[in-house]
């Protein structure tokens, strides 16, 4: 998102970029969780039908605050929701094509505008940074997406497990494949190092969970690391023996 150059934010192809057909009724809905070291502005969601109409989910500007939004080719429709950060979110999009309705339900939030569907015949769906749409990618983690057709449940990604840069469907085994992700998982299953130290007399390490901090007690010192080693204090030792 806003903290990597544009080239390489992250995108998210459903069915590998195949198009998915649209009959009647067509739902995709996931989770989303906004993270608070960023702007909260830019791109989730792009759906683009085959007769090149584009249907968007974004963080817009508002009035006041940045605002969720239902973007229809240039029509952009405020949702009366405020972002709230570091909290997962539902999101469903529903695309009626007889009765020519978008529905979007952020955050049981609901809204629904008119839109010209009756001439679609599929969707291709993409998340994050979309190619030839040079616009801002909000800070966003993603998970559980699902896509009904006709009310029946027909992909289920959850993005809980990959192979390289693809996930597959829990249904039919269809590609969700991601170009320059970060997969969180990945932080909880390899091991890495965080700090070094070298010292010529005993150290006893100790592990904070509530706060993530690691304390490295020495003869000297009582140095404080964060969860990626960095020294965040220093505390001096005047006397005494530490306890084991």
């Amino acid at each position: 998102s806003h903290a990597i150059p544009a080239v390489e934010r992250s995108t998210l192809y459903l069915d590998d970029n195949q198009p998915f057909s649209v009959k009647n009724d067509f739902t995709i809905s996931f989770q989303i969780y906004i993270r608070a070291n960023e702007a909260d502005y830019g791109s989730i969601l792009h759906l683009k039908t085959d007769k090149d109409q584009l249907i968007r989910f974004s963080f817009v500007a508002g009035e006041q605050n940045h605002a969720p939004a239902l973007m229809l080719n240039d029509e952009i429709i405020i949702i009366d929701k405020p972002i709230e950060l570091e909290k997962w979110i539902s999101v469903s999009l529903n695309l009626r094509q007889k009765d020519n309705v978008i529905e979007i339900t952020y955050d049981k939030k609901k809204i629904s505008s008119t839109f010209h569907l009756q001439e679609t015949n599929n969707v291709t769906i993409t998340f994050g940074q979309m190619l030839g749409y040079q616009a801002d990618v909000a800070p966003f983690n993603l998970r559980n997406i699902k896509i009904k057709q006709d009310s029946k449940l027909t992909r289920e990604w959850k993005l809980w497990k990959h192979n390289d840069n693809i996930c597959y469907d829990e249904k039919e085994g269809a590609i969700a494949r991601a170009i320059q992700p970060l997969w969180l998982i990945d932080n909880h299953i390899e091991w890495k190092p965080i700090s070094k130290i070298t010292t010529s007399n005993k150290v006893g390490i100790v592990f904070d969970a509530r706060c993530a901090l690691f304390y490295v007690v020495s003869s000297q010192s009582v140095k404080v690391l964060d969860e990626d080693g960095t020294l965040k204090k220093e505390i001096a030792i005047r006397g005494g023996y530490p306890a084991v």
